[in-house]
């Protein structure tokens, strides 16, 4: 009886090793490549093992920028100046930087369906005016010294014109590509297979 009461332990301990070792290799490499994230780009995502988090998500970057375009853009805004109301055309470049939020969804979960980067969807981070010139019929114009705020109204106007002209042109996948190629060339999931799930970004996170 006391053999077979030995043996039984053995067995559970063998039994507890065998599925014990997975879970450990597991958590051995989310740590891996949680240090591998914090390193390249100052952030932690929150690491989930089989519905349990492991490493809960850090970050320093807030905004990670994946795709920058240059835009010339052309915008006509009128404007009302002692009773005369005038067209005035806006030339010039803006540079518009698209990426995530990291603020927002950032996850690497592990499943039995593989490695899965759960992350925000892309969004506008920025638009800085570059060289900006102003005509009205054909001639430069220079604002008046009292028309601040119509100069102002103008400039915000030329910038949405060229959030929305960077928006057409596919800036989104083009970030959402770019992040891919840069999780792969830094090697930041060492080598491991992965799929990335792109989400809403007032989606919470698990």
């Amino acid at each position: 009886m006391k053999n077979i009461v030995i043996v039984l332990i053995v067995v559970v301990i063998f039994a507890m090793a065998f599925f014990a070792w997975p879970i450990y290799k597991a958590n051995e490499l989310a740590k891996k490549i949680s240090n591998s994230f914090s390193t390249a780009l100052n952030t932690k995502p929150t690491i989930i093992i089989n519905n349990t988090t492991i490493i809960t998500g850090t970050t320093k970057t807030a905004e990670l920028a994946t795709c920058m375009k240059s835009i010339y853009q052309v915008t006509q805004y009128s404007t009302t100046q002692y009773k005369i109301t005038r067209t005035v055309e806006i030339f010039g470049q803006a540079t518009v930087k698209a990426g995530c939020d990291l603020s927002k969804v950032f996850e690497i979960i592990f499943d039995d369906k593989g490695i899965i980067i759960r992350i925000a969807n892309p969004k506008i981070l920025s638009v800085e005016l570059g060289n900006i010139s102003f005509r009205s019929g054909g001639v430069p114009y220079f604002w008046p010294n009292n028309a601040n705020i119509a100069r102002t109204a103008a400039l915000k106007q030329f910038q949405e014109e060229a959030r929305a002209s960077a928006i057409k042109s596919n800036i989104f996948d083009e970030a959402k590509r770019n992040f891919d190629d840069l999780i792969k060339e830094k090697n930041l999931m060492l080598g491991k297979p992965f799929s990335i799930q792109w989400v809403n970004n007032d989606t919470k996170p698990n």
